[in-house]
C-alpha cells in the first residue's frame, strides 16, 4: 500500500522543464542524466497529431524491482513516506538495478560510480511538504497527494510485464483529436506511434568484461562435464584454474567500486545477480579441490556449474521483457550445451542443437543488418567447422573455430539487448 504519491495531469504539461530544474536545484548537480525526466510523443509538434508529455522520475514502486533485485542491498524503503532510496556507500555501481526499472530512474553517476535517483524529496515529504518538483510546476500538470493511494490507482506507465505498483496517477488527455488538418503533406515523416520510454540501458563496450566472464564460464563448465576431467594433465589443470580466476577478476571491472565486490553476495534470497557470483564461487571452488587437493564427486561440480548458467541466463531477462520471444540462440545454457557435446563427440546430437539454435536466430527476426551479418559470420563458422569435421582435420582447430563460432553468438546476444525498441 502506498501513501504518498504523483499526479501527473497529460492535459496541462506544456514540457517547460520547470520540474527538471526544480529537481536539479534541490537535489544538487546530477552527472549522468536528470533524476526527472519529460518523455513526450509528438516531440517535434507535427500537425495533425496530438501533443503528449510524461514527466518521469523515480515512481517509489510498492513492489520496486531495484530494492528488491540490488545484490549489495544498498536500497530500502521509508515505511512512513514510502520512498524507495539508495545509499550510496553500499551500492556496487554494477547497475543491476538500471535494468531491473521499467521507468530507467536509477542513473549511474560516471564521476563516483554508483547509482542516483529521485529519493521523493524525503527530507520535504517528512515535514509535511511537496517535492520540488510537484512545488514547481506553474501549470498544475505534475502535483502530489498525501493521501492513502488504492491499489487500483497505479499506472503501469509502460508495457512492462512486471507490476511494481508506482506511486503515480495519471490524468490521461482528455481530447486526443487536433484541429483537422491535410495530413497528406507530411505523410513522408516518421510519426512516432508512442511516447518512447526506452534508452540504451546497456552498453556493449562497457559490458564487454561480463561477455568475457559468461563465456568462460560456459566453457568451463561444458569442459567440467566432459571426459576431459576424468583424469586431467598438470596443463590442462593450470589452464583450467588460470582461466578461471582471471575471467573472475576481468568481470570485476563491470563494478563502479571494485573494492566492494564482497557485497555482492549478500542478497542471495532475492537477486539472480548475488545468486550467480555465489554459484561460480561455489562452482570454481569445487572445482579446485578437486584438481589439486581431494576428489569431488563430478555430479556435484557439475551442478553447481548449471546453476550458476541458470543465474547468468536469468539475469539478463530484465533487459529481453521486449523481445517477441524469450530465448535466443546466444544464451550460455545452450552454448554449454553445444560445446560440451563438440568436445565428447556427439556430433549427431550437436547438429540437432546448432539447428535448433538457428531456428531461434530465424524466429526472433533481425534487428539491422550489423546482426544480420554476424548471423552470416556465425554459421558460416559453422560451416567450415562441419567441413573440417568431415576432413578429419585435426580436433584443436575444429574446437577453436567452434568456439569462434560461439564468441559471436554471445556477441550477438549483447547486441541484440542494446537494442531494445519500445513497441
Amino acid at each position: 500500500m502506498s501513501y504518498n504519491y504523483f499526479i501527473f495531469d497529460e492535459n496541462r504539461c506544456v514540457n517547460c522543464e520547470a520540474c527538471v530544474v526544480a529537481c536539479v536545484l534541490e537535489n544538487g548537480q546530477q552527472e549522468s542524466q536528470t533524476w526527472r525526466n519529460i518523455f513526450s510523443k509528438n516531440k517535434n509538434k507535427l500537425p495533425g497529431l496530438p501533443l503528449i508529455n510524461l514527466s518521469l522520475s523515480c515512481n517509489h514502486c510498492d513492489e520496486a524491482p531495484c530494492l528488491k533485485n540490488c545484490p549489495s542491498l544498498a536500497y530500502t524503503k521509508d515505511d512512513v513516506t514510502g520512498a524507495v532510496l539508495i545509499n550510496s556507500d553500499q551500492c556496487l555501481g554494477c547497475g543491476y538495478c538500471i535494468w531491473q526499472c521499467p521507468y530507467e530512474s536509477p542513473k549511474l553517476n560516471p564521476i563516483n560510480n554508483v547509482i542516483e535517483k529521485c529519493n521523493f524529496c524525503n527530507d520535504r515529504l517528512a515535514q509535511g511538504k511537496m517535492p520540488s518538483c510537484a512545488m514547481a510546476c506553474p501549470t498544475g500538470a505534475l502535483g502530489f497527494s498525501f493521501d492513502e493511494m488504492i491499489s487500483g490507482d497505479h499506472e503501469s506507465v509502460t508495457k512492462s510485464k512486471v507490476d511494481t505498483k508506482p506511486s503515480i496517477k495519471i490524468n490521461r488527455i482528455n481530447k486526443l483529436a487536433p484541429p483537422e488538418i491535410d495530413d497528406s503533406l507530411f505523410s513522408d515523416l516518421k510519426i512516432p506511434s508512442s511516447i518512447d520510454l526506452t534508452y540504451s540501458k546497456l552498453s556493449l563496450i562497457k559490458e564487454l568484461p561480463l561477455l568475457i566472464f559468461t563465456f568462460v564460464v560456459s566453457l568451463l563448465v561444458a569442459v567440467s562435464a566432459s571426459e576431459i576431467m576424468n583424469s586431467p594433465s598438470i596443463l590442462v589443470t593450470i589452464m583450467f584454474i588460470t582461466t578461471g580466476i582471471a575471467s573472475a577478476v576481468i568481470s570485476m571491472y563491470h563494478l563502479g567500486k571494485k573494492r566492494r565486490f564482497f557485497r555482492s553476495v549478500l542478497n542471495i534470497h532475492g537477486s539472480w545477480l548475488s545468486r550467480e557470483i555465489f554459484f561460480f564461487t561455489l562452482y570454481f571452488i569445487l572445482s579446485v579441490i578437486d584438481l589439486l587437493f581431494y576428489p569431488v564427486p563430478n555430479f556435484i561440480i557439475v551442478l553447481t556449474g548449471l546453476l550458476t548458467l541458470l543465474s547468468i541466463d536469468l539475469l539478463y531477462k530484465p533487459l529481453q521483457w521486449k523481445w517477441k520471444y524469450q530465448w535466443h540462440s546466444g544464451q550460455v545454457i545452450l552454448i554449454t550445451t553445444s560445446i560440451f557435446l563438440l568436445l565428447n563427440g556427439f556430433l549427431i546430437p550437436l547438429l540437432i542443437v546448432m539447428l535448433l539454435r538457428l531456428l531461434i536466430n530465424f524466429t526472433n527476426g533481425f534487428d539491422n543488418k550489423q546482426n544480420l551479418i554476424l548471423i552470416i559470420m556465425r554459421y558460416s563458422v559453422l560451416a567450415l567447422v562441419i567441413t573440417f569435421l568431415l576432413m578429419d582435420y585435426h580436433p584443436l582447430i575444429i574446437v577453436v573455430l567452434f568456439l569462434i563460432g560461439e564468441v559471436i553468438d554471445r556477441f550477438l546476444f549483447y547486441k541484440e539487448l542494446n537494442l531494445m525498441k519500445n513497441n
